[in-house]
């Protein structure tokens, strides 16, 4: 079976990378700046009849019009694709994050897919609402998030993470700042400087830009001040697998975030969360049950920050609900979700 993965940029790939280490294949990209982004970033990444690759197989597409594939397109953004229906040849959707994000997507568009492996029930009410789709669809493959499984079978070394990132006074708890960008309002401009100025005072403070405001970080970094900087660091989010969101998450004790996708991979750590409040019409948090700043505190620019922090380290007063929250918004949560979906893929009906 060949197996294709396309997508828009570098770092929605990294929601394929579990299934091409055990199945490698081709990245079809249609830039030619994230072509030479993949070769730098999924060296060494997969394991084919037993030996490790050294480069991937990566190929340049016009994306509404593909040339002739065959076996599984697997896609992790919502894109319009052109000559996707050919004979032989089956789409899957892998969507990058669940989150509170309205799809800027059309319905043909987010519909153009054979089958979509869910993570769990919320992104699966976002993503057919959005396509039209019924629930009871055979299109639908429930295999919950292929993303924990790391988190949840303990696959990490805390301390070489921690040295990675950067983290040398470890007697801190560390907090996680990753807001999102223009696309849901990201607050990394709004708060920078205040919690860069106030943080570090008590906690290390790691700083995840989004991708799409990686460009910023430089700047920003002449903006901490001298005597907090060995307390603060800048996660590399243009580096997506060297410095990978999840390995991001279970070195943190708290994280801070607005409407990124963020505040629902982190509930697999269990620790507590803040929303750094934003205003976005690209955003619906109506999905009671299923919402988590219908559940924590909400860091508006007026609260002391340290001492919201404080009170959700000590007394963790949402844990019950946010334990809640995981197992409404995700299937099974049990270190299985690739396993899941390395079955469906492998025996897909092409």
């Amino acid at each position: 079976m060949n197996y294709h993965y396309i997508s828009h940029v570098l770092y929605q790939f990294i929601y394929s990378e579990p299934i091409y280490r055990e199945l490698g294949g081709t990245f079809l990209v249609w830039r030619p700046a994230v072509r030479w982004k993949v070769y730098r970033d999924f060296r060494f990444h997969t394991k084919v009849g037993g030996r490790w690759l050294s480069l991937p197989r990566v190929r340049l597409v016009d994306r509404l019009n593909l040339p002739r594939l065959s076996g599984v397109l697997i896609a992790n953004s919502l894109y319009e694709l052109g000559g996707h229906r050919q004979d032989g040849l089956r789409t899957v959707l892998m969507y990058h994050g669940t989150s509170d994000k309205i799809p800027r997507a059309s319905q043909e568009v987010v519909n153009q897919f054979d089958y979509y492996l869910l993570a769990g029930p919320k992104n699966e009410k976002r993503l057919t609402a959005a396509a039209g789709i019924d629930l009871d669809s055979p299109r639908l493959v429930r295999v919950g998030n292929w993303m924990f499984d790391r988190v949840v079978n303990g696959e990490y070394d805390l301390d070489r993470l921690r040295a990675r990132f950067g983290l040398t006074d470890v007697s801190r708890p560390t907090i996680l700042y990753a807001p999102t960008w223009a696309y849901g309002g990201g607050t990394l401009l709004q708060n920078f400087d205040h919690f860069v100025q106030t943080i570090p005072r008590e906690y290390n403070l790691i700083i995840r830009p989004h991708y799409a405001e990686r460009h910023l970080a430089p700047r920003l970094a002449r903006r901490i001040p001298r005597k907090y900087r060995k307390h603060v660091m800048f996660a590399n989010s243009g580096k997506p697998m060297h410095h990978h969101y999840i390995d991001n998450l279970v070195i943190a004790d708290l994280l801070i975030s607005d409407t990124s996708s963020m505040l629902y991979e982190y509930l697999i750590t269990r620790r507590p969360i803040i929303i750094s409040a934003t205003d976005s019409d690209e955003v619906t948090t109506s999905d009671e049950g299923m919402s988590v700043p219908h559940v924590v505190d909400h860091y508006t620019g007026k609260e002391d920050i340290l001492r919201l922090i404080r009170r959700n380290l000590v007394e963790q007063p949402y844990r019950n609900d946010l334990e809640r929250l995981l197992q409404s918004c995700f299937y099974f949560n049990d270190g299985h979700s690739t396993s899941r979906c390395l079955d469906f893929l492998k025996h897909v009906p092409v």
